[in-house]
């Protein structure tokens, strides 16, 4: 069964009515197409979202989304189009309309915010990319290609003639790549980068295990970890598999009932603090069942007036280990 975390049966965004949209996904990362698809997929607004690994030669969508690693397709889309960038990713508004883009959309942000840019998007708004924190490392995507290229084995002048770039530009971005990884050379550079992840090797083919599994993805990404969900589902000898935004609550916690009310507030990013009241069993022993019930006000209204109203009640049990 697949499970994703955070999201409820209520509407992921709700907009007026108009004709539903048709959404490409264009990507190399088959987790995000996997979990973009699963999600636009299941908004009303959207008729048909279709997911692959490189621009199609039929086109005639509504929006089309594009990995940062593939941007260099943008002139050959149809549409609407919107630049997916990721956890490493620095992408200026300035850069993405160059490339014949109308917005940049992170694939790290929550559910429900990323359809809302989705849907701006599609509506003709731009979506401009959330600031940079300070001191946080990114890369533009010209340093992702030349750190591609240099794992690749490249040298200066071989990437910029791949890149149509002289040799000098491309030894003055090594050298802005080497301080943002703090690495002493090139081979450092694709050491550091493997290990953060900011490249990534192709996964090794592995032998089935020899039994069933069940498995527990772990990923505050929604479409990270729906991604896997999916492909997770795919595979024999997976049993079973869930998901959820954080681990569970430790009962070493100083706090473990303060942690639990913070962690289903954390779930609950739609509704008023204020109006969420939520009760968690204070026995946190080996063994002990901690019970953990929430409670949000509604009111049904027909023709503007109110015809009932109360507390929508919500409780779970798990088992301390």
């Amino acid at each position: 069964m697949l499970v994703a975390e955070g999201l409820d049966s209520r509407p992921l965004i709700r907009v007026a009515a108009t004709r539903p949209l048709r959404v490409l996904v264009v990507d190399d990362q088959e987790v995000v197409r996997n979990g973009l698809r699963w999600l636009l997929n299941r908004v009303d607004w959207v008729e048909q979202c279709v997911a692959v690994a490189s621009v199609p030669e039929t086109q005639g969508f509504d929006v089309t989304l594009v990995g940062v690693g593939l941007a260099g397709a943008c002139g050959q889309l149809t549409g609407r189009v919107g630049l997916l960038s990721g956890r490493w990713d620095h992408v200026s508004m300035r850069a993405a309309r160059a490339l014949g883009a109308s917005g940049v959309i992170d694939t790290d942000l929550p559910a429900r915010e990323l359809l809302r840019a989705v849907h701006a998007l599609a509506a003709g708004r731009e979506v401009e990319p959330a600031p940079v924190a300070p001191g946080e490392i990114r890369f533009i995507p010209r340093e992702r290609e030349i750190l591609r290229l240099v794992e690749a084995g490249l040298t200066n002048a071989e990437i910029g003639a791949a890149m149509f770039l002289a040799p000098g530009t491309i030894k003055h971005h090594m050298l802005e790549i080497f301080e943002k990884l703090g690495a002493p050379n090139r081979a450092g550079a694709v050491h550091a980068a493997r290990r953060l992840s900011v490249l990534t090797d192709p996964a090794p083919l592995m032998a089935d295990p020899n039994r069933s599994v069940r498995v527990l993805v772990i990923d505050p990404r929604d479409v990270h970890r729906t991604g896997t969900l999916l492909a997770l589902q795919r595979l024999p000898w997976v049993e079973a598999c869930a998901g959820a935004r954080t681990a569970a609550v430790s009962r070493h916690e100083d706090n473990p009932v303060g942690v639990t009310v913070d962690r289903v507030r954390e779930a609950g990013t739609d509704l008023t603090a204020s109006d969420l009241l939520i009760d968690v069993s204070s026995s946190w022993e080996p063994g002990d069942e901690v019970e953990v019930s929430a409670s949000y006000p509604y009111q049904i209204k027909v023709l503007g007036v109110t015809i009932k109203k109360g507390r929508m009640h919500s409780t779970t049990t798990e088992r301390v280990e």
